[in-house]
């Protein structure tokens, strides 16, 4: 009798954790290989978006090591709609504070850091959308950069 009683609080806070994640509308990871995000290797991510009533937040997150060399990191975000046109914009991502204390959360030498893109935004036309992330910075290789995730959670209804 203990051990069914022990498996079911076991499952019961399993599930609890398994709540607590986030969940997105749309998530996608890339490993950067050798931990240097080189200038010639652009992100490209397809999402398709069907309501336009619903709202969404973008987010840019970033793993990296502590040996990161720099203040901060310069991406170019290029957005190509359903209908074709395109738009780019320039986006300076600060990975430390002006004490030297990296932003995000730390730990055993890397750190996470989430850079919020966009809050309650709205596509106006349905259809495939496509982001593409480069790094912008005067070094082809930015060293250091481990994993580059783009993501979209839904805020809500119309």
């Amino acid at each position: 009798m203990k051990t069914i009683k022990f498996q079911l609080l076991t499952l019961f806070i399993a599930l609890s954790f398994y709540g607590c994640q986030q969940s997105y509308f749309f998530d996608e990871a890339v490993v950067v290989n050798n931990e240097a995000w080189n200038y010639n290797q652009p992100l490209n991510f397809k999402v398709d978006i069907q309501d336009t009533k619903k709202k969404y937040n973008l987010y840019f997150d970033i793993e990296h090591s502590t040996d990161y060399s720099f203040q901060n990191m310069y991406v170019q975000i290029h957005t190509t709609f359903p209908n074709g046109e395109k738009t780019s914009v320039p986006l300076s991502i600060d990975f430390m504070d002006k004490t030297g204390r990296w932003n995000g959360k730390c730990s055993s030498g890397f750190c996470k850091l989430r850079v919020q893109l966009k809050t309650a935004i709205q596509f106006k036309e349905p259809g495939q959308y496509g982001f593409e992330f480069e790094q912008f910075m005067r070094k082809e290789n930015l060293r250091g950069i481990k994993n580059l995730a783009f993501r979209m959670e839904e805020v809500g209804g119309s």
